[in-house]
């Protein structure tokens, strides 16, 4: 009976040890995942810190390339844009065309390299940095004959010429008459709506321009391939520029059906050729 009792007791010990065993397995494995996971957020630290000093680094380059920039700035910030992405073969009288369409005022002359060596770039002056500022936005991502602009700042400020009361030149090289001074002569009364919703048809275009602006709509033309993936797109002449200017005043940008349109001076003027909603 004793020997029996003493091998129920070996067992019991065993039974114990093993469960021992187990739980400091256990709790190994755990201090080991929880090293583990300490390890992996130090890394993460690590990785956010380098973040961060990535992002200062590169505020501190914004910081001399301003420092610089101060030197040939116009006071108030940059008021001249470096414009790339032109279509090739451009020549300075489209570009002064491009200008006078796009803005109405504030722009004090443009300036075109056209260079065989290169692809043609241009430079925009303005009268203010807030001007400037407004049409990059603007430019950047607009359409010219298929290819897409860009705007940035350029590294030195555009100065019209001494002899900018001259009449504008129609080839390559630079016209500081200006937007506004060209323009006083040229009817704008077509604007152009852009990014309307992507399953608009042209009737439904129409029935638009009806309800909201009524008779004072003469034509337009809706541009809309699906197959393209682009949002459709339409020009519309109206009846004065008195209308196009309050039109563009009250609709610059909002919203139909869902999607954000906005609305602006067209490079060129239409020719009558429809009334929206006519057969």
């Amino acid at each position: 009976e004793k020997e029996r009792e003493q091998e129920k007791e070996k067992e019991k010990e065993k039974e114990r040890e093993k469960e021992r065993r187990q739980k400091e397995r256990e709790k190994e494995e755990r201090e080991e995942r929880e090293r583990h996971q300490e390890k992996e957020r130090e890394k993460e630290k690590e990785k956010e810190k380098e973040k961060e000093k990535e992002k200062h680094r590169e505020k501190d380059k914004d910081k001399d390339k301003f420092k610089e920039r101060e030197k040939t700035t116009a006071p108030g910030g940059p008021q001249t844009l470096h414009i790339t992405g032109l279509p090739p073969g451009i020549q300075q009288k489209d570009l002064d065309n491009f200008v006078r369409n796009t803005f109405r005022r504030g722009c004090t002359g443009s300036k075109l390299d056209a260079t065989l060596a290169r692809a043609p770039r241009a430079f925009l002056g303005f009268k203010t940095h807030k001007l400037a500022d407004k049409a990059r936005h603007d430019i950047n991502g607009l359409e010219w004959e298929g290819h897409v602009l860009r705007a940035d700042w350029a590294r030195s400020e555009y100065r019209p010429p001494q002899n900018h009361a001259a009449t504008p030149s129609t080839t390559a090289g630079s016209s500081a008459a200006g937007a506004a001074e060209i323009e006083e002569s040229t009817t704008r009364c077509t604007l152009q709506f852009r990014n309307l919703p992507s399953d608009y048809s042209e009737a439904q275009f129409n029935q638009f321009l009806q309800d909201t602006f009524g008779s004072t709509v003469v034509c337009s033309n809706f541009k809309g391939d699906a197959t393209d993936g682009r949002p459709p797109i339409a020009w519309v002449l109206f009846e004065s520029e008195q209308v196009a200017s309050e039109v563009v005043a009250a609709y610059e940008s909002f919203r139909l059906e869902g999607a954000k349109v906005t609305v602006r001076y067209s490079r060129s003027e239409m020719i009558p050729r429809k009334v929206p909603g006519e057969a």
